[in-house]
């Protein structure tokens, strides 16, 4: 989710939980948690609020308030760059180039084990721009000449890139060489299968949040909803992700203790081995 946006288009605040933004660009939420610490340090994001309950932290994408200001004086300037740099280009066409770089590099094949994460971001890169330069794609993806060598290495061996060696120049080949090169790392449907472990994690997060704000009720609005509350064998992933739905009964050991191994398992329908239901706490 993203919020305030100032004149120029740009949008000034962003909220995404870390799950979310790991599907989005194809790696682990340990990944982007590393990722939004290290674009903290060095100032290219900062936060705007820490993430409570449900809400996931809210990032700034201008902390300094230096690129929002920039852009909206520019629309008073007659000539705002030098005239030998081309145009910025537009919101819509910036956020258009960075969906298809992303759908581009999120795939089973450049995940760890496989090509890369590093591998994906290059071959990404010569999909949108081909004919370009080692030296250049190291540039752009922020690594080092030999370590973006290596990745052109290896798109080349199985078959995602090509060397026009006359130019020293690059470029991508078809998608489908994507597919052959996670059936050959065995990690097809790793993606897919992380994806559903998140759901089930979002959820169970959410459930734990209802049940944390059912037993802060008062014992008399508890007594009035408990007939309506529904067993845990009832639940379903959509309607625990609404804060407004009433959440089923959190299972609970023999001690009477939150069980969330039990929680976890009626969300993936696996048996339950320890834990029981209990009634709606008094």
């Amino acid at each position: 989710m993203v919020t305030g946006n100032d004149r120029a288009g740009f949008f000034a605040h962003a909220a995404s939980d870390m799950r979310r933004l790991a599907l989005m660009a194809g790696i682990g939420r340990s990944t982007v948690s590393l990722a939004l610490s290290r674009l903290s340090r060095d100032g290219w994001i900062g936060a705007a609020a820490e993430g409570h309950g449900r809400n996931a932290a809210r990032w700034s994408t201008d902390p300094h308030g230096r690129f929002h200001s920039a852009a909206s004086r520019s629309w008073t300037q007659e000539e705002s760059r030098p005239p030998h740099l081309a145009a910025p280009l537009s919101r819509r066409a910036l956020l258009s180039r960075l969906t298809t770089r992303l759908e581009t590099s999120a795939h089973d094949a450049f995940t760890l084990g496989a090509l890369g994460h590093h591998a994906g971001n290059v071959y990404a890169r010569l999909y949108e721009q081909p004919q370009t330069t080692s030296e250049v794609l190291a540039e752009n993806t922020g690594e080092s000449t030999r370590a973006t060598a290596r990745a052109l290495t290896r798109l080349e061996a199985h078959g995602l890139a090509q060397q026009n060696t006359r130019a020293r120049t690059w470029r991508a080949r078809a998608h489908s060489g994507r597919r052959f090169a996670a059936h050959r790392y065995q990690t097809t449907g790793r993606l897919t299968r992380r994806a559903a472990r998140y759901e089930v994690e979002r959820a169970l997060w959410s459930w734990w949040c209802s049940e944390v704000e059912w037993l802060r009720k008062p014992r008399a609005q508890k007594k009035k909803l408990a007939r309506r509350r529904p067993a845990a064998g009832q639940l379903s992933l959509d309607g625990l992700m609404t804060a407004d739905a009433l959440a089923p009964i959190y299972p609970r050991d023999d001690d009477g203790r939150p069980d969330h191994h039990a929680a976890q398992a009626y969300l993936t329908g696996r048996p339950i081995t320890r834990g029981v239901e209990q009634g709606a706490a008094a």
